[in-house]
């Protein structure tokens, strides 16, 4: 019962992106700027593609944090190995992160293809 309850605790360190979101999403930027939003050098060309950007980023955040602190409570619950939820969790992080921004950087060469 310990590892499970260590799990648990891991669980939202691991996968607190969803007050991330919650926060992002409360203060998505309003105008292209570089401290903080979604700036790849595509994304920053311009005012449009930033903000098509940014939308379509934290769309794609908020499922993903959703998913990825199901699969966490899921690992918690099949697993009792700490160590395992962890790198698991890790590299979903990873993983998830890596396969958004490639979404969203098509989504950008395809509707700004000038950029």
């Amino acid at each position: 019962m310990t590892v499970f309850l260590q799990n648990l605790l891991i669980g939202p360190a691991l996968y607190g992106l969803i007050f991330t979101t919650l926060l992002l999403l409360a203060g998505r930027p309003a105008k292209r700027n570089y401290l903080y939003g979604y700036r790849t050098a595509r994304a920053m060309k311009s005012e449009a593609a930033f903000q098509f950007a940014n939308r379509l980023f934290f769309r794609y955040f908020r499922i993903y944090s959703y998913s990825l602190l199901l699969i966490g409570l899921l690992m918690a619950l099949v697993f009792n190995a700490v160590l395992l939820n962890v790198v698991a969790g890790v590299f979903c992080c990873f993983a998830g992160l890596a396969y958004i921004i490639q979404k969203v950087e098509s989504a950008l060469k395809s509707r700004f293809p000038q950029t």
